[in-house]
């Protein structure tokens, strides 16, 4: 399935080739979580701290790690800021 996917902060170096700016469009499994979604392009979940999806913000990464994406969503991860 295509989504779209946005890494801010120190993150975006873990998009693919052709991204632009902080977001891409990319293909990951059907049914995938947030956290395999992230796992999938080296994102390291531990440095995880917020996610949007769809433009709505979820802020614990143990809860948002297990919602599963679809088709056209559009998933913005955020890192830990120190």
């Amino acid at each position: 399935m295509m989504i779209t996917l946005k890494l801010w902060g120190h993150f975006p170096q873990f998009l693919p080739d052709g991204a632009e700016g902080y977001a891409a469009e990319v293909e990951v499994p059907d049914n995938a979580t947030a956290r395999e979604i992230a796992e999938l392009f080296g994102v390291p979940f531990d440095e995880c701290r917020l996610m949007l999806l769809n433009g709505i913000t979820h802020p614990s990464p143990p809860v948002w790690g297990d919602i599963r994406l679809k088709e056209g969503d559009a998933i913005a991860i955020l890192p830990n800021i120190h």
